[in-house]
């Protein structure tokens, strides 16, 4: 399907695949729809979505472990 694609452009498409579908249903179409690009382009994009997301998690972490006091109340 994928045969010339940008990896901009197939960290857009898995994305939006990602967003759009239910969570237990989206790893699957996000893999079957990477199996159709070029090998190269699919492990870049996904490993650039990988990290992006587990940024966005730390980040999250951290701020909460921010506002949060010893006892786990927040301040």
């Amino acid at each position: 399907m994928c045969k010339e694609i940008s990896i901009p452009d197939a960290m857009d498409i898995l994305y939006e695949l990602g967003k759009s579908c239910e969570t237990t249903e989206a790893p699957d179409r996000i893999a079957a729809q990477a199996s159709l690009m070029p090998r190269d382009v699919a492990i870049i994009a996904l490993a650039r979505l990988y990290v992006i997301a587990e940024t966005r998690a730390r980040f999250a972490n951290a701020k909460l472990t921010a506002v949060m006091d010893k006892n786990g109340e927040k301040i």
